[in-house]
């Protein structure tokens, strides 16, 4: 049997403060250290000359980022 040990709390790399992790939820770790925040951006799948004849297909993208509460440094996007 494999046991998996998470960590209770993690370093900002950027200000060295402490992040707090509390596994009391049933599916995700919950922190106020971290903004998680998510961006609706225009993209488009269709190729380069499809744009150049205006025939794109556009729609939303919503990459999302990590961001430490203490010093706002990125730390993560998905």
């Amino acid at each position: 049997m494999v046991r998996i040990t998470y960590p209770k709390e993690l370093k900002c790399p950027s200000c060295k403060s402490v992040i707090r992790l509390d596994y009391s939820g049933k599916y995700t770790a919950a922190t106020d250290d971290l903004l998680v925040m998510m961006i609706s951006v225009p993209c488009s799948t269709n190729s380069a000359k499809d744009m150049r004849k205006n025939k794109q297909d556009i729609g939303t993208g919503l990459p999302s980022f990590v961001i430490c509460q203490s010093c706002q440094t990125i730390l993560g996007t998905t």
